[in-house]
């Protein structure tokens, strides 16, 4: 777990998040700080991972990916 980003840390979450989204996998995160939110959607990280993607809380983002994963995927 890390507590803050570094730009070189912000890049390679990016290149995560895009590479994971090629996959058809999603990256979620929890408990980012306020500090750290306003470092990804400053270098635009923020749109790469999704804002939907970011949660305050551990349970939170399990539940969300748990509702994500029950969702039929889109054939559009």
């Amino acid at each position: 777990a890390a507590t803050t980003f570094d730009l070189d840390g912000v890049r390679v979450l990016s290149q995560l998040a895009t590479e994971l989204q090629s996959k058809g996998v999603n990256l979620f995160l929890a408990k980012v700080g306020t500090d750290n939110l306003e470092l990804l959607r400053k270098t635009g990280a923020l749109d790469e991972i999704g804002a939907d993607n970011i949660h305050r809380t551990v349970r939170g983002a399990v539940a969300h990916a748990t509702r994500s994963k029950e969702l039929p995927k889109s054939t559009a």
